[in-house]
C-alpha cells in the first residue's frame, strides 16, 4: 500500500480528503488527528472523522453558541450523516427537540435543509457537532432515538454506535442486515 505523502495509505487519506473538502488547513489537521494505526489502514477510521486543531475549534464554537435545542439537533444530523430530514426530526422529537429545531443552525450557515435531506456546510461541521460538543451520551442518545426512526438495517448501525459494550441484541440485528445486504446483491 502506498504511502500519499501526508504519511496515510490510501484508504485513509481519500477519507482525509473527503473530511478537508478542499481545505488545507482542514487537510493538515484531521491527517494530524489520526493514530498511527489509523494512518497505516491497520485501524477503522471514526466516522466522522475527529476534528482537530483551530479550525475545528471555530466551528465548535459557533455550533456552541446555538440554542440548546439546535445543538441537540445538530447532533442527532452528524449522527445521523445527513439522513433523510423526516429521520433527523423524528429523533429530534424523541429527545423533546421541536421539528424545527434545525433552522437557528441553517441561519447560521452550518446547514441547509432541502431535498428532504440535511446537508452540512463543510464536513468538518459535522465533525465538530458529533465530537467536540456532542458528549458521548448525547451521542449515544442521538443514535438511540435515530435507530428507533429508521429502516432495520439503520436501526442496526446506530443501535451498534449506541452502544457502550458487547451487546447480543445488537450483534443480531448487525448480523440480519448483513445477511439481508447479501440478499440483495
Amino acid at each position: 500500500v502506498a504511502d500519499t505523502g501526508l504519511g496515510l495509505v490510501t484508504a485513509p487519506c481519500d477519507a482525509v480528503l473527503e473530511a478537508a473538502a478542499g481545505n488545507p488547513l482542514a487537510l493538515r489537521e484531521l491527517a494530524a488527528s489520526l493514530t498511527a494505526e489509523e494512518r497505516a489502514g491497520h485501524r477503522p477510521l471514526p466516522a466522522p472523522l475527529r476534528p482537530a486543531g483551530r479550525l475545528a475549534n471555530v466551528l465548535a464554537r459557533r455550533i456552541e453558541r446555538l440554542p440548546q435545542s439546535a445543538r441537540a439537533a445538530m447532533v442527532v444530523a452528524a449522527a445521523g450523516d445527513g439522513a433523510n430530514l423526516v429521520e433527523i426530526r423524528a429523533a429530534c422529537g424523541r429527545l423533546g427537540a421541536a421539528a424545527d429545531a434545525l433552522a437557528p443552525a441553517q441561519d447560521a450557515g452550518l446547514v441547509t435543509l432541502g431535498d428532504g435531506r440535511v446537508a452540512f456546510s463543510h464536513p468538518l461541521v459535522r465533525s465538530a457537532a458529533y465530537h467536540l460538543v456532542a458528549r458521548p451520551s448525547e451521542r449515544r442518545s442521538a443514535h438511540h432515538a435515530l435507530a428507533e426512526c429508521s429502516a432495520p438495517d439503520r436501526a442496526a448501525w446506530h443501535l451498534a454506535d449506541a452502544s457502550d459494550g458487547p451487546d447480543d441484541a445488537v450483534a443480531q440485528a448487525l448480523h440480519d442486515a448483513a445477511l439481508r445486504a447479501v440478499e440483495r446483491r
